[in-house]
């Protein structure tokens, strides 16, 4: 009686040796593909809505920090502005 040991050119031990890695390589895709996924349809928040800011000191020309100044900003593209006063310490 004669039995086939082998599948193409690879003993079949080492087939299935072949084989079960790549099952087990595919489905280790598939868990993170399908984890991609899922993480996917979360709502993202892909700007932020409490404004921006502008951070400085305002210095008179002799370099010295000026307290209770009125500084206004101007959105050139709105024509909105915003007006702050600086600390006690210019910032």
């Amino acid at each position: 009686m004669y039995r086939n040991t082998t599948v193409g050119s690879l003993p079949l031990g080492l087939s299935r040796r072949l084989l079960a890695q790549c099952f087990a390589t595919l489905f280790a895709c598939l868990t993170v593909v399908c984890g991609l996924a899922l993480a996917g349809g979360l709502p993202l928040q892909a700007q932020s809505t409490s404004g921006g800011g502008i951070q400085g000191t305002i210095t008179d020309p002799s370099g010295a920090a000026v307290a209770n100044a009125q500084v206004t900003a101007t959105n050139t593209d709105t024509g909105v502005a915003t007006t702050h006063t600086t600390s006690g310490t210019g910032t």
